[in-house]
């Protein structure tokens, strides 16, 4: 939990507008049970979260929902308009990040593979517009 410190303590003081090191170790620190609640508790957009890789905003869930759905309307045009026994191509499903996940070797999760998993080209432009 270490490694999470930092983002626990600007969650702590974002949040609840105290100070974690006076709230643990001061002359009149708050008990485990309520430093865990407070801690369990902290809001979908919380550094802890995102730090520890388990950031899932309701808008991340729609955009997940979203491409999952507009895959499975391409693969069924691409069936309704392909030869007889051809196979369908593999939906695209995006990993929760309370799922656990075996991910293909050689495969990642960023969004770029996800769209070129489900065929889709994606031209990435650096930004200030060059080449």
């Amino acid at each position: 939990m270490h490694e999470h410190w930092d983002a626990l303590e600007a969650d702590w003081l974002r949040f609840y507008g105290r100070d974690l090191r006076a709230d643990l170790y001061g002359p009149t620190p708050l008990g485990f049970r309520r430093v865990a609640a407070l801690i369990h508790w902290l809001p979908p957009d919380a550094a802890l979260w995102r730090s520890m890789g388990l950031s899932w905003s309701e808008e991340r869930e729609l955009l997940a929902v979203n491409i999952e759905v507009l895959d499975s309307l391409r693969r069924a045009f691409l069936m309704a308009n392909s030869k007889k026994g051809t196979k369908p191509p593999e939906p695209v499903r995006i990993p929760r990040p309370w799922q656990k996940q075996e991910r293909p070797a050689g495969r990642g999760t960023r969004l770029r593979d996800l769209l070129s998993q489900a065929g889709l080209q994606v031209k990435v432009v650096p930004r200030g517009g060059g080449e």
